[in-house]
């Protein structure tokens, strides 16, 4: 029996996988685990927020759709994280997460957007709208239908970043009921205006 309902595990996928993707690029997990649990555990950034370099210089920014792209104290060697305070279920909406991420990215930073949506084709239509370079997606039941998340990330990201979320999506995977196992998908996308 699992101790979590669907919509509650994909808040803990999403948090599991955005953690292996920060230390993935060597930045100092025990600086951002305390902020971020409260960040991404059911509630999306609606303001944005920096934490502090630690021993790399990187600061690691996660902000909602409404980033500026501009920020001045924004270095080439940070990380900046966009997760949109609602899933993606309009045009409009996914236009904003796409122009926001797109801010970024074409600064030269390392920057995803960690996303949620109801449609499954939505990181396919991330790629093509943005210079984003790949994505991972994973879909889970929810309550009422399928849920969707899933990362789009620039080009300056380590290699391979893709397939350790995966390795984080196939290491959690034995931990969900039966029925969740069996509706329970994932895949990499590559592509975009590259």
């Amino acid at each position: 029996m699992s101790l979590y309902d669907a919509d509650d595990t994909a808040d803990i996928l999403e948090f599991l996988c955005l953690m292996e993707v920060i230390s993935f690029e060597d930045f100092e997990f025990a600086l951002v685990f305390s902020q971020l649990k409260a960040s991404v555990l059911g509630q999306a950034a609606d303001h944005s927020w920096v934490l502090p370099a630690g021993r790399s210089g990187k600061h690691f920014f996660l902000a909602g759709t409404g980033i500026n792209g501009g920020h001045h104290s924004i270095a080439a060697h940070d990380i900046a994280c966009i997760h949109p305070s609602a899933p993606l279920s309009s045009p409009a909406r996914l236009s904003e997460a796409a122009h926001s991420f797109d801010k970024l990215a074409k600064r030269g930073l390392r920057t995803c957007l960690l996303y949620d949506a109801a449609e499954p084709k939505i990181g396919r239509d991330l790629l093509n709208m943005t210079d984003g370079e790949r994505g991972v997606a994973w879909e889970i039941p929810a309550a009422s239908a399928r849920r969707t998340s899933g990362f789009l990330f620039s080009r300056n990201w380590k290699s391979g970043v893709c397939e350790q979320v995966v390795k984080v999506l196939d290491n959690y995977l034995p931990t969900l009921s039966p029925a969740t196992r069996r509706g329970f998908s994932h895949h990499i996308e590559i592509g975009g205006n590259t």
